[in-house]
């Protein structure tokens, strides 16, 4: 796997853990099976962070269905990847899970900085209806929601350990189809180096 890959697999789990003490501190959670987030034609993400999903993607032999659904998807459109339940399309489930870019794992759960300089909870309506009273506790909570993730810095630290690599927020289904195009690329490009020179003299003839 490439280094490139890996590195962002890393920060990306870097982030599940600061999610995670978020959430056991704060009791803050998504409700199940909701994907209304999922709907929206607005969610945007990088070339970059999306690396470790069109890796994915192409091992699993689902590279090329993907870039159908992509070319066949309207522009702006919510994510291909995401499966809607066919009775009610604000509940379903994401078919990359593991390999979600930022925006996935931190809305509803980051922090950004306010104009006073102090952290303020990036909210989701919908957690908020569902649970009005925590959500404001927890949001009128300056302590606790300085525990959560700036979601601004993430992005920073991806965008400053890749430069001119990707970091342009585009549309999700935009920067989904270029991370698979690149990668697809740096595969052909690794086949026709091929395996690495160990240093053995070639075979005589016999």
């Amino acid at each position: 796997m490439q280094e490139r890959v890996v590195r962002v697999q890393g920060r990306l789990a870097a982030i599940d853990g600061e999610v995670e003490h978020f959430v056991a501190a704060s009791g803050l959670a998504c409700p199940p099976g909701c994907g209304a987030c999922c709907l929206s034609p607005e969610v945007e993400a990088t070339v970059v962070e999306l690396a470790p999903m069109a890796a994915a993607l192409i091992d699993a032999g689902r590279a090329e269905a993907t870039l159908a659904a992509l070319a066949a998807a309207p522009r702006p459109a919510p994510c291909v990847l995401y499966q809607p339940d066919p009775a009610d399309p604000r509940r379903g489930r994401c078919s990359a899970y593991a390999t979600r870019p930022l925006i996935c794992r931190l809305f509803g759960f980051g922090a950004r900085h306010g104009r006073d300089g102090r952290p303020e909870l990036v909210t989701c309506k919908t957690m908020r209806a569902a649970d009005p009273e925590r959500m404001a506790a927890v949001s009128a909570d300056e302590l606790l929601v300085r525990r959560a993730p700036i979601m601004a810095d993430h992005a920073h630290g991806l965008a400053a350990d890749f430069p001119g690599e990707g970091t342009e927020l585009l549309p999700i289904n935009a920067a989904l189809e270029q991370a698979l195009h690149r990668e697809l690329l740096h595969r052909r490009m690794a086949d026709l180096e091929g395996p690495p020179d160990d240093g053995a003299p070639p075979c005589a003839a016999a």
